[in-house]
């Protein structure tokens, strides 16, 4: 199941789908090393609009919810 990124629970694990969101949004995220077929897993969740902290390819990289919801990701099963 496809879903954004700023939804999934804590500790929970899955493959990068897809960017959406602007052009520049796009190549931040890819900057950042975001890229498809990537797996990540989340480590904290946003509370009340704090960034959420994602481990991508042994690294640890914090989001605002806003840049999170332009990663879609289909859950690890």
């Amino acid at each position: 199941m496809v879903c954004e990124l700023d939804k999934l629970t804590k500790n929970e694990n899955a493959t990068i789908v897809e960017l959406s969101g602007s052009e520049s949004v796009q190549a931040r995220l890819l900057e950042l090393g975001l890229l498809p077929g990537t797996t990540i897993s989340t480590m904290t969740l946003s509370i009340f609009g704090s960034p959420l902290t994602v481990k991508c390819r042994g690294s640890k990289i914090a989001l605002r919810p806003q840049a999170a919801a332009h990663v879609l990701v289909e859950k690890s099963a």
